[in-house]
């Protein structure tokens, strides 16, 4: 009688364990990439918005699981999501090397990638040779996908930053020749930082890289969690909300 009343005790301590981790709120880091995700002061506070971070409230209700939103530096924020379980990123790149390190809830948009310099800047000509590209200076952001792509293209003088929003003023000042975005979060990331657009020009484009960024949780989030909200995702698709939310990269480009 009193081995089964162990049993019952042991098999419902373990219970309550595996319910209290299933209730961990999720974190969801990211970092400041403007439109998608950026801080903005509202009513005298520091919040975290964006397009893609309205989308991603607006899932976690849908998902009805709690969370926190938490902006890092690009590096801290994939390592957070590397090593904690229980933690979404967002936006990143699904590469085949990422493929086996994450559970994937869905893409989020699709871009197509360039290298843009100042159109004042007469080492970026049309005729620039392959190595005389590679020997430009090029900001990247740490740990990001440029970061390693660029390298494994034998760019040298890589100038590594904490923020995507250091970019534009680097290039004013002549820290950096050319920066990767795309056509379709340049215009809102010019705005955001009072930047002329026009002054820029696409330099090269970068195809391999070119792709889309998800949502992706840490492997070792709970099943249950992972489910919610990946069937919240597809509510989202199929109901029109996410063409309505994503859409407003469009207007902004216009």
């Amino acid at each position: 009688m009193r081995d089964k009343r162990s049993y019952l005790l042991t098999f419902l301590f373990w219970l309550a364990i595996d319910s209290s981790l299933a209730a961990e709120p999720v974190q969801i880091v990211t970092e400041e990439s403007y439109p998608l995700s950026y801080v903005q002061t509202i009513n005298g506070e520091d919040q975290i918005t964006g397009i893609a971070t309205q989308l991603i409230r607006e899932l976690m209700i849908e998902a009805g699981v709690e969370y926190k939103l938490i902006l890092l530096p690009w590096a801290r924020a994939l390592r957070k999501s590397q090593t904690h379980r229980n933690v979404l990123i967002y936006s990143i790149a699904r590469t085949r090397a990422r493929e086996q390190e994450f559970k994937w809830v869905g893409e989020i948009v699709k871009l197509d990638y360039w290298l843009y310099g100042l159109n004042t800047n007469s080492s970026i000509g049309k005729n620039l040779s392959p190595q005389a590209l590679r020997s430009l200076k090029v900001g990247v952001v740490r740990d990001d996908i440029f970061h390693g792509y660029l390298e494994s293209l034998g760019f040298k003088n890589l100038v590594i930053l904490n923020s995507g929003a250091q970019h534009l003023p680097l290039l004013d000042r002549g820290r950096v020749d050319l920066f990767p975005s795309n056509a379709v979060g340049l215009q809102p990331f010019c705005t955001n930082l009072d930047f002329d657009c026009d002054r820029l020009i696409p330099v090269k484009r970068l195809p391999e890289i070119s792709t889309s960024l998800y949502l992706a949780f840490n492997l070792a989030t709970d099943d249950e969690t992972f489910r919610r909200v990946v069937t919240a995702y597809k509510t989202i698709r199929e109901s029109g909300r996410f063409a309505e939310v994503m859409g407003q990269l469009n207007q902004q480009v216009r």
